[in-house]
């Protein structure tokens, strides 16, 4: 009888025994397989790739499927990782991946208020989750999700559970991980949030959409933060977890009500647009071709490039800017270089990069027109020609036999169509003169054609290309004299990173995007390293060339570009192509170089739009803004050199008689010693201003007043 009685009650006393020892053995079967899993899905996780401005300051996310950020959990504000304990799981470090308390109490706050109003997951619990199951809400599920917390609980430490959830929840319109999320919402990175951005953050977390909802009729750019009426529901989740922390005794009383008060702009983001997008552009085509690099939107990589945002933003306004008139053209394109590195500041490759994604700064193709002359006359200066050598502005042609026997001809014109004395002339005291011959200097100036073809013609195609080549232009070996006019195609990057040079004692620097790649861990993977930069053009050359190109815009084609107060060293030069298809202007500071190019995709007329039009007038905005901004750099050092009061129509030393004047400069074993042979007369003292006598007044008394009157030579000093 005892027997029967013992039987049953040892089986009822063992039954929890053998039930744990189940358990347990399930749990050691189950254990690794967890963890594999665990860990194979953490591998799966991937990061957006950040690319970062010139200071160092993320600026905008290549995308992946998932927009994400996994970071360390020390690089996350001790604010923001409280502020999610807070509110989700105030005892994690008090349980081992189940909280029965929790769990308790969720249940009787769900009871009592007669619906689903408070979870009981931890944080493990969460975890699990988020990483190897479905998101149904099944009693089946929950216990697979218990057991899976707790295999994560022993495999793992507290901290390293807190950091993977911190890099894989949740937070909205396809953003993941606070670090993203940081990014997003406030534009700065995760441990820079203040204690009510990190508020609001932890807040949204189990409904960020709900929270954070669009507004109706949401469009850009009228909405760029989410407006106050939006934010109620999540100030309220914000405010709820800034009173747990205050609760909890986490934060000061003093932080708590300077959070409270704290005024948050919050940033709306689905839609919004990749900044600086053809600028990124180029950057991911580097990465793939240059670099080689794989899963560049998902491989976490941070990539340190020369990108000014401030700059960036003024190229961006003046091209928008230039639309709102309703141009004879249809695209624009901007890129500035700092000369005496190579890096690219700003890159703005066409009108809406939502419309069309071709890149006009580094993929186009289009005829420089006259921006060309600049290195065609270089070449001629590195060949000994003088700024003050004299040409006859005069119709040309030139025949040539082609290889099948027949005759071709060239007749280059000028822009206006007039040659020499047909073309009426301005000096320095407003007066009207005709003249055939001019100077090297004046034509380049007045970017007259016929003077161009003439230099080219005497120093020869071959080495205009060879010194192109140098600054990695490369042009057809076949092609003729319209070289001088620029009739050969280019790339808008390839002829700004040409005029650096003349900001840059005449060398050379290959135009630089990238300075740094790190991959997902930190770990740095490029640098780069400054190559000794090839010298081009002399220092002479260059320093003439410097004379000329400010010319232009003192006195030639390009003074639309210069600005009232300006003072800063600038020069540039115009282009405009046959039928106005292309307008350019590329000029330069010693701190910026800087070029615009407007023109239609399929090559059409812009009907009278040249490049001393829009072009420089988009250039002198956006250099007057971004000049404001950079710190100064020094002019280029100059060689000795002497000036002395030069005819720019005959090149000989000035008369009284000469119709216009400028001081040229001229190398100390090179003086001119010859007086003006058109305009004979008294010759000007050395470096003494011109006298200019008025009708009727005597020599004595014009030269008495040419003390008290400003000097009508025209200088560029």
């Amino acid at each position: 009888m005892k027997r029967v009685v013992w039987i049953p009650l040892i089986c009822l006393l063992s039954a929890p025994v053998l039930g744990l020892l189940a358990i347990l053995v399930g749990f050691s079967i189950a254990y690794p397989h967890i963890i594999e899993d665990f860990d194979f899905s953490l591998a799966q996780l991937r990061t957006n790739t950040v690319i970062y401005d010139r200071d160092g300051e993320p600026y905008t996310i290549i995308d992946g499927i998932e927009d994400r950020q996994i970071v360390p959990r020390k690089q996350v504000s001790r604010y923001l990782q409280l502020s999610i304990l807070a509110i989700e799981d105030a005892r994690f470090l008090k349980h081992r991946g189940i909280d029965i308390f929790r769990i308790f109490g969720a249940l009787w706050v769900n009871v009592k208020g007669g619906a689903y109003l408070q979870g009981g997951s931890t944080i493990t619990q969460q975890l699990a989750k988020l990483m190897l199951l479905t998101p149904e809400k099944t009693i089946v599920r929950k216990i697979k999700e218990m057991f899976m917390a707790w295999a994560l609980e022993f495999r793992y430490s507290k901290w390293e559970i807190l950091e993977h959830y911190l890099n894989t929840i949740y937070l909205g319109y396809g953003n993941y991980g606070v670090q993203q999320a940081a990014l997003v919402y406030f534009s700065r990175s995760a441990n820079e949030l203040t204690l009510a951005q990190s508020a609001l953050i932890a807040g949204i977390i189990n409904k960020p959409e709900i929270y954070l909802k669009l507004p109706k009729n949401f469009e850009r750019p009228k909405y760029v933060y989410f407006p106050d009426n939006i934010l109620t529901e999540a100030l309220q989740r914000q405010r709820l977890v800034l009173s747990q922390l205050y609760k909890h005794r986490w934060i000061k009383r003093e932080e708590y009500e300077r959070a409270m008060q704290e005024k948050l702009f919050v940033r709306i983001p689905p839609g919004y647009p990749v900044r600086a997008p053809y600028f990124v552009q180029h950057i991911r085509t580097l990465l793939e071709n240059k670099f080689q690099l794989p899963h560049i939107s998902s491989g976490g990589y941070k990539i340190y490039t020369t990108l000014d945002s401030r700059l960036q933003s003024y190229a961006e306004a003046e091209i928008s800017q230039a639309f709102r008139k309703k141009p004879q053209f249809d695209q624009a394109a901007l890129v500035s270089i700092e000369p005496h590195t190579g890096y690219v500041r700003s890159l703005v490759g066409g009108k809406n990069y939502n419309i069309s994604e071709f890149n006009r700064v580094t993929q186009a193709m289009r005829q420089p027109g006259s921006s060309f002359k600049a290195i065609v006359y270089a070449s001629a200066l590195e060949e000994h020609l003088a700024i003050n050598s004299r040409f006859v502005d005069e119709p040309l042609s030139f025949e040539w036999q082609e290889a099948d026997g027949s005759i071709s001809v060239y007749e280059p014109r000028n822009f206006d169509r007039l040659y020499g004395a047909e073309r009426e002339q301005v000096n320095a005291d407003g007066e009207i003169y005709y003249e055939d011959f001019v100077t090297v200097s004046k034509a380049f100036e007045k970017s007259m054609n016929t003077i161009a073809v003439q230099i080219l013609n005497e120093i020869g195609i071959r080495k205009v290309l060879k010194k192109a080549r140098q600054l990695n232009i490369f042009l057809p070996d076949g092609i003729g004299l319209c070289l001088a006019l620029g009739c050969s195609e280019v790339k808008l990057l390839n002829m700004v990173a040409a005029y650096t040079t003349f900001m840059n004692q005449g060398r050379y620097a290959a135009p630089v995007f990238i300075l740094r790649i790190e991959d997902s861990s930190g770990k740095e993977i490029y640098q780069y390293q400054a190559e000794k930069p090839k010298t081009v053009f002399s220092e002479w050359t260059v320093h003439q060339m410097n004379q000329m190109l400010r010319g232009v815009i003192l006195r030639g084609t390009g003074r639309a570009a210069n600005w009232k107060e300006n003072r800063h060293f600038i020069g540039g030069k115009t282009g405009t192509t046959t039928d106005f298809r292309d307008a350019w202007f590329i000029g330069f500071a010693p701190e910026l170089a800087t070029g615009v190019w407007v023109g239609n995709d399929d090559n059409t007329s812009m009907r009278n739009e040249t490049g001393g039009g829009t072009p420089a007038r988009i250039w002198s905005k956006y250099m007057q803004k971004s000049l404001a901004v950079l710190p100064d750099r020094p002019r280029p050092s100059s060689p000795a050199y002497k000036k002395f009061p030069t005819c720019t129509v005959s090149g000989g030393l000035a008369t009284y008689s000469c119709p216009d004047v400028q001081y040229f400069h001229y190398p100390g074993n090179d003086l001119p010693s010859e007086p003006c042979p058109i305009h004979p007369g008294f010759i000007f003292p050395e470096n003494k201003p011109v006298i200019s006598a008025k009708f009727g007044q005597s020599l004595n008394d014009a030269f008495s007043d040419s003390f008290k009157e400003e000097s009508p030579i025209a200088e560029d000093e």
